[in-house]
Parts: C-alpha cells; structure tokens; sequence
C-alpha cells in the first residue's frame, strides 16, 4: 500500500475527518485513499514577492477567486466538488458537501490534480503526414473524413451515436469493457444508492480494490464497518483496506462455494439482514468474465432467496431495499455508464474484429487499441495502409501518438455536460475557465463533422442535444435523481437461459485481482491524461516508489480558510 506522508497541512487533514465546532471529533479516520504529501504553506519570497509556480488560494483575496460548483470525472463516483479559478486560471478544487454521494469529502487525487489540465494541450487541429511529423491546419482544411468509435460525456456519445447511425454504422464502443447483457441497466450498475452502504451488515468484496478504485466508497465501507460492526469478505487478493477484513479466497471457486453453501463465511452471509455484493472492473478483466459474471448473480439469486425465506421485508424496515440491492458494479471510467444507457457497446473488441477504414477516438487514451489491430486492405490518399485515426481530445496523450488527425476539445472544467456516476445518478459539469483558443466542445466538433459529410444533424445547442438524450433515455436528463433499477430478475433468467451451468467455464487457474494494483503507484495516481500530465500526481509516484526529489510538493488548497 502507498507510503502516506507524517506531515499534512491542516487543510488536508480536515479531509480525514469530521469538523464540527472547530476540533476534529472522529473516532476513526476517514480514509478518502492514498494522500498527496503536504507541507507548511508557502512563504513569501524576498521582495515581498511570490513565486508565481507557488502561489496557493491563501495568497489571493477572495473577491479575485471565482468558485463554480461541478463534479469530479476522474473516477465513476460523481464526487461533487468547488472549483475555484482566478484570472481563467485553476487554482483550488475542494469538496463540495452532497451527502447522497461523497458526503463532505474529495479525493486528494480529485483535489491536486489539476495542474494537469493546464498542460501538454492540444489547442489547435493537426494532420499527420507520411513522414509521420503533425502539422498544424485551419478547422476549414480539416474536416473531411468518415468516422466510427467511443468515449466522453452524454452529449457528445448521443451526437456521436446518431451520426454514426445516419451514416449506417453501429460501430460504437466504450473503452472499458463489461462482460454482462447491457440491455439490463441493473446488470452493469449498483443497485444500492451509495448511501445504502452504510446500512449493510455484511458485504462481500469481489475483485474490487475500493480504496484505490473508488475512495469514497471505501469511506462508506469503513463508516459501516465501525458503526455497524459490518463483516467485510475479501474475493480476490489480499488488500490493506484501513479497517479488519476477512479473506475469503482468491480462486473464483469461492463464489461458488459461497453459492452451495459450503464456505466457512456462509453462516455470516446468510444469517445477515443487510447483505451486499460490490464486483469491481477486475472482474471484467478476465479470460471467462461472461461465465463469472453468471456465477455471480448465481450467488445473488441465492442470498435474496435466503433474505426472501426469512421474511426480511416484513420485520426490517430496509429489507425490501436490501432484496434489490445486493448486485453491485463498480465501474473506473466516469463515461461508461452513460454508453451504456445510450445503447453503445461495452469493450473494443468490435473494433479489433472490423477493422474500420475510420475510427474516431472520443478521449480515450487507454491504450486499448494498437496500430496492430487497425490494418486493412484499404489505402486512403496521404496516409498509411492503416485505419485512419481521427482523435478528439484534450491532451497530447497516447491516443494523440496513435492518431492521423487531431483535433482539439475542451476538459470537463471548460464545459457543461452530462455524466452518469457508479449509482446510475445522472450529473453534470459547469464551464468554470475559458477552453483555448482552438479548442471546441466535443459535440459541436462531430456535428461539424456531419456537416461535412452532408449528413447535418439538426443540433444547433446543447438543449437540443439534451432533448434528443431524453428521447433516447429519459433518465439522463434528471438531474441529481438516483433511479431504482428494475428488472434484474429478467435479466438474470435470460442469462441462465442463454448460458445455462456455466461453472465448467470458468477459469480456477488465473487469480481473481484489482485492476488496479496496490504496489504500483501509478496505477492510482497517474490513470488519465489529466494525472499523466500533473507534477504534483507525478511526485506522489515518485514518492510512493521510494525515490526523492529536492523540492517538496506544494499542497494547494484553501479548504477552510
């Protein structure tokens, strides 16, 4: 587990526990997951000048800082938080108290990773010649291809969507895959509200690192843990949680063990009233997936059997509530969720099976597609015997190093759209800064492209955009409402149906694990081309793996101040 740091400044110790009346009353710490190493505010340098690399929000009067109210993207909680900005500059971003979803706490990774926003940006369209050398060019000279692919907020993947489908294309994907029917939204979303956590008295932890794959779950486990005296079962690799846990196993034997009631932690599982199941992507990540996702709610079919036998609904108040809500899926990526409900297709190993003569990158920066998997037969005048890439987005990141054309978008702090968090609870971001001159909101630059190619979709704002999201899925469009799920009970015969005994499928040999791993830091730190591009994230690795460095990290913050 990360090194934390003996030294923090009393604004981020503040994130560690409850503050009421001025003195810090927890009787456990809050552990929001691995934290960015502080020191003492900076001090004026001689000259009564500041060293403007250094400059915090303590040293600027509060009439100059502008505070906006959005929503975290860095993960799929939805974590609420104030962006403060000065002079179209970001310089604070703090928690913004929403009880339903992180309570009163950010991440430090939320919080301190916002340098990486201001740097290695893509702030004009560029082309890739033969040579392979990027050469600027007007919006003018650029937009003249075809198009197919996923990835970034609502609006955009319905304005994607709907270009491709003119085009007679059904070729989008997400980036992270998710090997459940999508058609149930109840099979690729928690079924609990977050705050339902808290309540549980007995959860079970499959491939699922919550402290370092969603914190503020993990804030909630360890509320319920110490408030509740909640078991907590461990499937998969052994983790440091900050709080007891109870090693179940790491084979995916264990889940079927648990189902035939044969483990040694079944008398705890069925003899609780307030079970809960939360799978993390690690799950997803594995050569049998489809099959252990089956094993799963075969699991889950048995608990809600047992709960259901003992008449839970009827002598606890919450029992009901616990009946639909023991499958939860947590997901990494802040975007797919909303895919999902717009209809795209999980993972891209349809892109790896067509092959496009055009494939459009919305952001995605994960790696997940290589040079290798795009030949074709087909040659396009100036470029490659590859499919051409076009990449939208923000940062010159690795989808840039794969992409034929680039073209510039806005980040999450320049725009206001739609994300759906890990609960199903559509939210939205607010422009707090200015983008760069060249750079244009992603929906209005595919719309752009549709214009190009003579299929002009008829969106002119992004009301019209968000009125064609409600045709497609009324959901997205209610904002800040968490929306029961329904229907898993379908969902889980038709799976049972079309997949039968599964459990000769499953693969015993490979280790059930996080996707994200403890003992690397970068694994946590530095996910996304935001963090990629952060000094500050780029310490905390550093710190993490041993190393040392002259000068110590700034923490800049005016929580509470």
């Amino acid at each position: 587990m990360f090194r934390q740091a003996h030294v923090l400044s009393r604004a981020s110790a503040r994130l560690l526990g409850y503050q009421r009346g001025g003195e810090m009353k927890p009787d456990y710490s809050i552990d929001t997951g691995p934290m960015v190493p502080g020191r003492k505010r900076s001090k004026p340098s001689k000259g009564g000048k500041n060293n403007d690399s250094e400059k915090t929000p303590f040293l600027f009067p509060r009439w100059e800082t502008k505070y906006v109210d959005s929503i975290d993207v860095l993960d799929a909680v939805g974590t609420n938080i104030r962006i403060g900005a000065r002079f179209n500059n970001i310089i604070d971003i703090r928690a913004c108290p929403n009880q339903d979803v992180n309570k009163d706490f950010a991440t430090d990774k939320a919080r301190f990773s916002y340098d990486g926003l201001s740097k290695a940006r893509i702030t004009e369209p560029m082309i890739r010649n033969p040579s392979g050398a990027l050469s600027t060019h007007g919006w003018d000279e650029i937009l003249q291809t075809a198009l197919a692919g996923p990835f970034t907020d609502a609006e955009t993947l319905t304005v994607t969507r709907d270009l491709l489908n003119i085009l007679g294309s059904e070729s989008y994907f997400t980036e992270e895959y998710c090997a459940v029917n999508t058609d149930f939204r109840s099979h690729y979303l928690m079924n609990m509200p977050l705050t339902g956590i808290e309540y549980a008295d007995c959860i079970i932890l499959v491939g699922f690192n919550p402290r370092l794959e969603a914190p503020l779950v993990n804030t909630r486990i360890q509320k319920t843990y110490h408030e509740n005296k909640c078991k907590v079962g461990i499937v998969g690799l052994k983790m440091n949680l900050g709080y007891s846990t109870k090693h179940l196993g790491a084979s995916p034997d264990t889940i079927s063990e648990l189902a035939d009631g044969t483990h040694s932690f079944c008398e705890t599982l069925f003899n609780s009233r307030r079970p809960m199941i939360l799978c993390g992507s690690g799950i997803h990540a594995r050569p049998d997936a489809v099959a252990f996702n089956h094993e799963i709610q075969r699991l889950t079919n048995a608990i809600k059997g047992n709960l259901i036998a003992n008449k839970v609904n009827e002598t606890d108040m919450m029992g009901e509530f616990f009946i639909n809500g023991i499958f939860n899926t947590v997901h990494l990526h802040a975007s797919l969720q909303a895919a999902l409900d717009l209809g795209w297709k999980s993972g891209p190993l349809g892109i790896r099976r067509t092959k496009p003569d055009v494939l459009l990158l919305l952001g995605a920066d994960g790696r997940k597609v290589s040079r290798a998997d795009l030949c074709n037969e087909y040659q396009i005048e100036g470029f490659s015997d590859h499919t051409t890439v076009i990449y939208i987005g923000t940062h010159m990141d690795a989808g840039a190093e794969l992409a034929d054309i680039i073209l510039p978008s806005v980040a999450y702090t320049e725009k206001s759209s739609t994300f759906v968090n890990l609960e199903g609870r559509p939210q939205r971001t607010r422009q707090v800064v200015t983008p760069p001159s060249g750079a244009i909101e992603d929906w209005k630059i595919v719309q752009m492209l549709s214009e190009e190619l003579h299929t002009t979709l008829p969106y002119e704002t992004i009301q019209s955009v968000r009125n064609r999201m409600y045709q497609i899925a009324p959901n997205l469009v209610r904002i800040g409402f968490f929306e029961p799920n329904s229907f898993y009970d379908v969902g889980s015969k038709y799976a049972d149906l079309k997949l039968g005994d599964s459990r000769e499928q499953i693969r015993n040999d490979v280790v059930l694990k996080s996707t994200r791993r403890a003992s690397v830091a970068a694994d946590y730190w530095m996910t996304d081309p935001i963090t990629r591009n952060s000094e500050t994230m780029d310490k905390c690795v550093r710190l993490a793996e041993g190393s040392s460095f002259d000068n110590d990290i700034a923490i800049m913050s005016s929580y509470g101040n």
